[in-house]
C-alpha cells in the first residue's frame, strides 16, 4: 500500500519523541521542575513593560519577543517570550523588568557600549535617577551571577531605524484556493538580521524596511537557494519543537499562499520595495501621507470600487441559526438602551406623557399663566441622524486564530449579528470589505449600500474570504468619501481589523501609522468619526498612535466585539 511508508515513519516517530521525553525528564530532573515552576512569560507582563518602556524612553518603543541575545535596537526593546533564569517567579519578573527599564535608558540616551560593564557605568547617572533601580541590579546579579546577567541583558545592537524611512517590509500574496481543514498555525520566535530571497522572478530584490511581521510566511529549513515545495501540508504543529529551534536567517518571498503558518516578527536589514508608477492605473485616486517629507503625496493610491454579488445562503442560514437567541437579546437591550436617548420631549401628540412638562404646565396654571399644551413624549423607531459604514478587514491576516476562533469567522458573525439588530433603528447603515496587494490595487467591497436593504446583502458576507494585505489609510479615505455623501448630522466609520498597516510596498512601521492617523484627521475635519476595533493581543502598543483614545476599542476576547459594537451604535445619539 502507498500509505504503509508514512504508517511506519509515524509509529518510529512517535516511539523516538516518547524515548527523547522521557531522557530529557530524566536527565532534568528536580532542577528542571524547579526551572518550570519559575518560569515567566512575556506575555503575562507585556502590557506593564510597555507602558515602563514608553515613559522611561520619552518616544516611541516597541516591545519584540526574542531569544536572541540583545538589549534594543533604535526603536525597539528585545525581551525574551519567557524566562527562568533566575530561582523564582517573582525574580524572573523582576529580571524583566530590569531589562526593560536598562533597555528605554539606553534608547532615551543613545548609549552604546563594547561590554556589559561599560553598558552599566555609561548608564550610571540615569540609574541613579531612578530610585532602587541600582539596588536591584546588585539583587539580580547576587541570585544569578554576573555572567549570567550580562548575557541575558545583552547589549544596544545598532537595528535600522523605522523612523528613518518608515517604509513597509515586502510581502506579496493573491487569491489562492485553500483546504481550511489543513491549516495549521503556530507563533515563532522573532529574529533578528534576517534576510530575504525571491522565490518568483517577477519580484525586485532590493528592500529597506527594518520590521516586519509576516502574515504568511513557511519556512522550514534555513533557505539555500534551491527550489523547494512551499504549499505542501508539512504538519506543522507536530513538528512544533524543532521550528522553535529554527536559526531562520533566510526567508523566502512567493506569491504562493501556504496551508500552514509559521508566524514570527523579524527584523530585517536593509530591505526595501516601492512600486513604480505605471501610467493610468485603474481606480479611484487617493492621496498617502508621508510623514518624512510631512506632505501628501497626491493620486498615490488607487482604490478598485466593487460591489459584491456572491452569496453563500447556507452560511447565513447557519449563522442566523447558531446567533438567534444572541440577536435576540440584543435587540432587547439596544431598544431600551437607545428609547431614553430617542425621545423627543415635549410635544403636542405621542404615546406617552412627558412628566417635566406636565408639572410645569402645573404650576404655571396655577400662577394664571396659560400652559404649553406640548406635554408628551414621542419616542421614535430609528436613528434618523446617523449614518455608519462598518468597514471590514479582510486581508490575509484574518485567517489568523485567537482562542480557537478564527478572526475572519468573528468578524462575519458580528456583522452579521450587528446588521439584524441595526435594521430595525438605523436607517442609513453600509457594510464594506478591504484588502490591498500594493498602492495601485486597494480594494474595496460594497457589502451592503446605505440605499441597499438588508434581507437582500446580508448572505454576501458569507462569501467573503480572507485576500491580500491591509493599507487601511485608502480604505479609510474612500469611506469617508461615501459617508461625505450622506445627508446625516452624525456620520461614523467603524474599522473592524486584527492588526497593524501592512501591504506588499513601503507601508508599514511609522510610516503605514502616520498615514492612517492622517486619513482620520482629514475624515475629522469633514465632521466624520474614526471609531476602530482592534482584534488583537497587540493592539494597545500601536493603535494609539493612531487612533485617539475615546475612538478605539481592543477586543481580548473575539466574544466581546459583538456587544461593544452594538454599544457603540446606541451611545452615537449622545456623541
Amino acid at each position: 500500500s502507498p500509505c504503509e511508508p508514512m504508517a511506519i515513519w509515524d509509529w518510529e516517530e512517535g516511539l523516538f519523541r516518547g524515548a527523547r521525553n522521557v531522557v530529557l525528564r530524566v536527565a532534568d530532573g528536580s532542577r528542571g521542575a524547579a526551572r518550570r515552576a519559575a518560569r515567566v512569560q512575556l506575555e503575562e507582563m507585556r502590557q506593564p513593560l510597555f507602558l515602563l518602556a514608553q515613559m522611561l524612553a520619552g518616544r516611541r518603543v516597541d516591545l519584540f519577543a526574542t531569544t536572541r541575545t540583545a538589549l534594543c535596537g533604535t526603536e525597539r526593546i528585545f525581551l525574551p517570550p519567557s524566562l527562568e533564569l533566575a530561582p523564582s517567579r517573582e525574580l524572573n519578573r523582576e529580571l524583566y523588568r530590569v531589562k526593560t527599564a536598562l533597555a528605554a535608558l539606553a534608547l532615551r540616551t543613545r548609549v552604546d557600549a563594547p561590554d556589559h560593564r561599560t553598558l552599566l557605568r555609561r548608564l550610571a547617572p540615569e540609574i541613579d535617577r531612578l530610585p532602587g533601580l541600582g539596588l536591584r541590579l546588585d539583587c539580580l546579579t547576587a541570585h544569578v551571577g554576573e555572567p549570567a546577567l550580562a548575557r541575558y541583558l545583552g547589549l544596544p545592537q545598532g537595528a535600522p531605524h523605522e523612523s528613518s524611512d518608515g517604509e513597509g517590509a515586502p510581502v506579496d500574496g493573491g487569491p489562492a484556493e485553500r483546504d481550511t481543514a489543513e491549516l495549521t498555525e503556530i507563533e515563532g520566535d522573532g529574529q533578528l538580521d534576517v534576510q530575504v530571497h525571491d522565490g518568483d522572478g517577477d519580484q525586485p530584490a532590493a528592500a529597506d524596511m527594518p520590521l516586519h511581521t509576516f502574515e504568511k510566511v513557511e519556512t522550514i529549513e534555513e533557505y539555500q537557494g534551491l527550489d523547494r515545495k512551499t504549499d505542501a501540508s508539512d504538519e506543522l504543529e507536530e513538528h512544533a519543537e524543532a521550528l522553535d529551534e529554527i536559526d531562520m536567517r533566510h526567508v523566502v518571498r512567493s506569491r504562493e499562499r501556504p496551508r500552514s503558518i509559521y508566524r514570527s516578527d523579524l527584523v530585517l536589514d536593509g530591505l526595501s520595495l516601492d512600486i513604480a508608477d505605471g501610467g493610468d492605473a485603474a481606480g479611484i485616486p487617493y492621496p498617502e501621507w508621508d510623514f518624512r517629507a510631512r506632505r501628501r503625496r497626491e493620486a498615490w493610491c488607487r482604490v478598485q470600487e466593487r460591489v459584491a454579488t456572491t452569496t453563500d445562503a447556507a452560511w447565513l442560514a447557519d449563522a442566523r441559526q447558531r446567533n438567534h437567541l444572541l440577536v435576540d437579546d440584543l435587540k432587547r437591550r439596544f431598544a431600551a438602551f437607545a428609547n431614553r436617548w430617542l425621545a423627543r420631549r415635549r410635544e403636542p401628540f405621542g404615546p406617552e406623557l412627558d412628566i417635566d412638562a406636565v408639572v410645569v404646565a402645573e404650576v404655571e396654571r396655577r400662577g394664571g399663566q396659560t400652559p404649553s399644551e406640548r406635554l408628551y413624549v414621542d419616542r421614535r423607531r430609528a436613528l434618523h441622524d446617523v449614518a455608519a459604514l462598518i468597514l471590514m478587514d479582510q486581508s490575509f491576516s484574518t485567517d489568523a486564530w485567537i482562542d480557537g476562533v478564527r478572526v475572519l469567522d468573528t468578524i462575519r458573525d458580528t456583522i452579521l449579528c450587528v446588521g439584524e439588530v441595526l435594521d430595525e433603528f438605523v436607517e442609513r447603515f453600509a457594510v464594506a470589505g478591504f484588502s490591498s496587494n500594493t498602492r495601485r490595487q486597494c480594494r474595496f467591497d460594497r457589502i451592503k449600500g446605505f440605499g441597499e436593504g438588508w434581507a437582500g446583502s446580508r448572505a454576501r458576507l458569507g462569501a467573503v474570504v480572507a485576500d491580500g494585505y491591509t493599507r487601511i489609510g485608502p480604505a479609510l479615505r474612500h469611506a469617508h468619501e461615501l459617508l461625505a455623501r450622506e445627508a446625516a448630522a452624525r456620520k461614523v466609520v467603524i474599522l473592524i481589523t486584527d492588526g497593524r498597516p501592512c501591504d506588499y510596498d513601503r507601508y508599514e512601521g511609522r510610516y503605514g501609522e502616520c498615514d492612517v492617523k492622517h486619513a482620520i484627521e482629514t475624515g475629522h475635519q469633514r465632521g466624520i468619526v474614526t471609531h476602530a476595533f482592534a482584534i488583537d493581543r497587540q493592539a494597545r502598543e500601536h493603535f494609539p498612535r493612531m487612533f485617539s483614545r475615546r475612538h478605539f476599542h481592543i477586543q481580548r476576547r473575539p466574544q466581546a466585539l459583538l456587544e461593544n459594537l452594538c454599544a457603540l451604535f446606541a451611545r452615537l445619539e449622545t456623541s
